[in-house]
């Protein structure tokens, strides 16, 4: 179990996401009544906030924490999503564990990862399985390791979703 003190600053983290979430999506909601019916909005270009706890775990090597993600799109027929994310730095890719039929996944996966170079950047894609096509692609965000070396760090990265260059 993290220490005390990494569990209040992810739930920290996991807060200020969901405020951050649902201020965005009330405020899409006040846009899309306002339009009234018929109207085109453009669906805002973040997909999610992405919350990831990391910190040195020994020399050249990093612990990485997938936390949780916060109103998922609806990715299938039923409206919900079965997300999973994959985790890359280098050649070593991991993957969380795919829970299903949800838009608020909570995974509280850890990761280890060797680091040969701190110019880095470890690759979180976040996907939804299918069962019976590929799985598409829900968003990405990549992690500078420079900036959170050699110290533990929570933080809440907002995910790009595919073909959109705005987080």
């Amino acid at each position: 179990a993290p220490a005390p003190d990494t569990r209040a600053a992810d739930e920290a983290a996991i807060k200020a996401a969901q405020k951050e979430a649902s201020d965005a999506d009330a405020a899409y909601k006040a846009l899309a009544a306002k339009a009234g019916a018929g109207a085109v909005i453009p669906t805002p270009s973040v997909a999610a906030p992405m919350q990831v706890a990391a910190q040195d775990a020994g020399p050249w090597t990093m612990k990485v924490k997938v936390i949780a993600a916060d109103h998922l799109p609806q990715m299938d027929v039923g409206g919900t999503a079965d997300p999973y994310a994959t985790l890359k730095l280098g050649n070593k890719e991991q993957k969380t564990k795919t829970i299903k039929n949800t838009l608020n996944p909570r995974w509280e996966e850890e990761f280890i990862f060797e680091v040969s170079d701190e110019g880095q950047s470890i690759e979180i894609v976040l996907m939804d399985w299918d069962r019976f096509s590929k799985d598409d692609v829900i968003g990405n965000v990549s992690i500078p390791i420079a900036k959170y070396s050699h110290k533990p760090h929570s933080g809440v990265f907002p995910i790009t979703k595919p073909g959109s260059t705005k987080r």
